[in-house]
């Protein structure tokens, strides 16, 4: 868990926040879990929270079930996003055309093929030791 996310989630239970604001709450949290409880401390303290959509009372359960489901759409959004990347990828990767950043005093050509980089001063620096 994130320190400014823990750090929050102390000021909740020393009741030093009265309302959370954010453009999009559901993304407040890396995951659904950290929101969920999140979102249990502000209904015990009493705390609101605003987004761009509305302002939520946390004791009121529609609110809680409105945010919690749009933790939850936040990261199965993430897991699509997620998979996508790794499927072009692999596309990629089928076709031969995958490439990968190189080390230092490497590079691709025209043609793809990895190849010391033609900058002499990169093949200086690379050749010589520390």
């Amino acid at each position: 868990m994130r320190l400014f996310f823990v750090d929050h989630q102390l000021q909740l239970a020393f009741e030093e926040v009265g309302a959370i604001f954010g453009l999009e709450i559901s993304r407040l949290a890396r995951s659904s879990a950290d929101l969920l409880r999140l979102l249990e401390l502000c209904a015990l303290f009493d705390t609101i929270v605003v987004d761009e959509d509305g302002i939520y009372d946390l004791s009121d359960f529609n609110d809680r079930l409105i945010l919690g489901f749009k933790g939850t759409m936040s990261e199965a959004e993430l897991h699509f996003l997620r998979s996508r990347l790794i499927g072009g990828n692999k596309n990629k990767a089928r076709k031969g055309e995958l490439r990968f950043p190189l080390p230092v005093g490497y590079g691709y050509d025209e043609d793809g093929i990895t190849v010391f980089d033609p900058d002499e001063a990169v093949q200086t620096n690379e050749k010589t030791p520390p």
